[in-house]
């Protein structure tokens, strides 16, 4: 991974209390000069809001090998606590990679524990078998609104989980795959959108998992088949800010395809052929 290397220039820091000079030393303070990584503070992040009062965040970088870094970063809001945040990069090599970022604070005005945080990893074997992990997700639809910065974060975050294994083989490939999208629902005819206890929070559709078999295509003389076959369950689930199960709906579903084509003959300039597709959907509630 590539960095930055670190240097201590001391620095004072002068503020004043009314007509009271008030003077604060620095030991040290942390910038980058070269183009090697060294662990240190970085430049502490200072400002105001009048939902979430001053704010002030002292960000710590540390280097974790040649393949991993990390930053840790508390910040403190005076009318809402810590923001206890960190973030976490490794790349182990071209085939496996990955990130994690996190945010966790126990909201003063809300008496709510609110978080965030995301995770991403890939991996690829050379012998056939990838793996890709990402997850999005939070408490609450106002959290990145809320401690975001940036105008992109009014867009609020794609409350998304999703898994992907697969393996590639000569004759095809098998993949196994799960996924949880989460969507906030909002009414202003319940009161508060967000933390009202008596209408629901927020609703799940899930996928848990399911597990395809894809073939490549067999030739037979001019004619090609190919299958594929997938098994899995959905979800439905809708819940309450308390936690509250107000629907829980599961349904197991398989799915089977046959495809045949191919070239049936030749007519002067033009030429046929023909294609086939048989499927069977099973579905069963749970």
């Amino acid at each position: 991974m590539t960095g930055v290397q670190t240097c201590a220039l001391p620095i004072y820091l002068r503020l004043a209390i009314g007509a009271v000079p008030v003077p604060i030393y620095l030991p040290y303070l942390i910038y980058p000069s070269q183009t090697k990584r060294t662990s240190g503070f970085l430049p502490p992040v200072i400002g105001s809001s009048s939902l979430l009062g001053t704010k002030f965040g002292l960000n710590y970088y540390q280097v974790l090998g040649d393949s991993a870094d990390a930053t840790l970063s508390p910040t403190w809001y005076s009318k809402e606590g810590i923001l206890w945040g960190t973030e976490l990069r490794w790349l182990i090599s071209n085939q496996h990679q990955g990130k994690f970022t996190g945010e966790i604070i126990r909201s003063q005005s809300l008496n709510k524990l609110r978080y965030r945080f995301s995770l991403n990893e890939s991996f690829k074997n050379p012998s056939g078998w990838n793996f890709y992990l990402r997850s999005n997700e939070s408490s609450d639809n106002l959290m990145d609104i809320d401690y975001g910065s940036g105008i992109s974060s009014l867009s609020g975050t794609s409350h998304a989980s999703n898994l992907l294994v697969e393996k590639n083989y000569q004759w095809g490939r098998l993949t196994m795959k799960a996924f949880s999208n989460r969507a906030f629902i909002q009414s202003d005819t319940e009161g508060d959108r967000i933390y009202n206890l008596n209408f629901p929070n927020s609703f799940y559709k899930q996928l848990l998992p399911e597990i395809t078999l894809q073939t490549k295509a067999l030739s037979l003389n001019s004619t090609f088949i190919d299958m594929k076959f997938s098994i899995g369950s959905f979800n439905y689930l809708a819940t309450k800010t308390d936690e509250t199960k107000t629907m829980n709906s599961r349904w197991q579903r398989s799915d089977l395809a046959l495809h045949a084509y191919g070239a049936l003959f030749d007519l002067g300039p033009s030429k046929w052929s023909f294609e086939l597709l048989g499927r069977e959907i099973g579905r069963a509630h749970v």
